[in-house]
């Protein structure tokens, strides 16, 4: 293996060391998330993929695959003993002679579903912020825009152990799941962490049909494997990526010496950022691998979208002018 490719395979797991002030903190400031609150009202719509049917028994604005008595007339069927004959379709007997029963459909309000990358890779960063913290921003925003619109949130958060926590609604239940988004992260410890397709499988057999998912992650575990589950989950449901990005996984510094760590027990890769050669065949790595991500996430027509520290991208995707105070 060529040293572009063991810096493709190693820079993911680049990590920065939490200070000790960091430790049993949460990842954002209460500030932050008071911030990220006025950013989700200012919010024009929830921006948000194509609309599907749901299965999701909450009243609200999409049609749902469950008949019953709702606003929009669907179709007829023949009269049972039983049914409530308000419902029947007089005009249809009066051409048939035989009673028919009116079937509406249901306007159901669809659940989403946050999977949040916490896992030890996700503790890297280049700049002022850890990728990890980053991705909570974006979980947090998504729940508050949820919040506003009434609709309950589930969340599946990546590390060790994994958590799962069910779909909740209201003040009370949306600020409890932004306080387990939100938890600080432990110090690093060499234990087995649950790789990204565990985490897709299991979405696939937890959540009814409609549902809105939002994936967010680095996607360095990534592979083939995960594409038929990918496939599987946007054929049922609205898919968002949000692909976290560090400015370090796209091209290494101009001068000086690194040290990356390869993962336990392996020692760190010492690089020499100085060799123009160097930084040329890991930017081409990097964007390689870039490109794979992409191509896997944006299955079925799923929306993928890149977060990068230094960028502002929450107030640009949901449209909004808005300056931190």
């Amino acid at each position: 293996m060529n040293l572009s490719s063991r810096l493709s395979t190693w820079s993911g797991r680049l990590r920065q060391a939490l200070t000790a002030t960091q430790i049993g903190a949460p990842l954002i400031t209460p500030e932050q998330v008071y911030e990220l609150r006025q950013l989700a009202q200012l919010a024009h719509t929830l921006p948000f993929t194509r609309q599907r049917e749901t299965r999701r028994q909450q009243l609200g604005d999409r049609h749902s695959l469950i008949r019953g008595s709702g606003m929009d007339f669907d179709d007829s069927r023949p009269f049972m003993a039983g049914d409530d004959r308000r419902y029947l379709n007089w005009r249809l007997y009066a051409r048939t002679g035989e009673l028919y029963l009116k079937s509406f459909i249901e306007e159901q309000r669809p659940q989403l579903c946050l999977l949040l990358d916490r896992r030890s890779r996700m503790r890297m960063g280049s700049g002022d912020t850890l990728k990890l913290q980053e991705a909570v921003k974006i979980a947090t925003t998504l729940a508050l825009l949820a919040r506003r619109e009434q609709m309950q949130v589930a969340a599946l958060l990546l590390q060790s152990p994994a958590q799962w926590h069910k779909g909740r609604g209201g003040e009370a239940g949306i600020l409890e799941l932004i306080h387990a988004i939100n938890a600080s992260a432990p110090p690093l410890e060499c234990v087995q962490e649950p790789s990204l397709n565990d985490a897709l499988g299991q979405l696939q057999e937890s959540l009814p049909t409609g549902s809105i998912i939002c994936l967010i992650s680095d996607f360095m575990d990534l592979d083939e494997v995960s594409r038929p589950l990918l496939w599987q989950l946007a054929r049922k449901h609205d898919l968002l990526n949000f692909h976290i990005v560090d400015a370090m996984e796209r091209q290494l510094p101009e001068a000086g010496r690194m040290l990356i760590e390869s993962g336990p027990g392996d020692p760190p890769l010492e690089v020499d950022c100085n060799d123009p050669g160097l930084r040329q065949a890991y930017a081409e790595s990097m964007q390689t691998r870039q490109q794979e991500i992409e191509d896997l996430l944006r299955v079925n027509d799923a929306s993928y979208y890149v977060v990068n520290e230094a960028e502002d991208f929450l107030s640009a995707w949901l449209g909004v002018d808005y300056v931190s105070g």
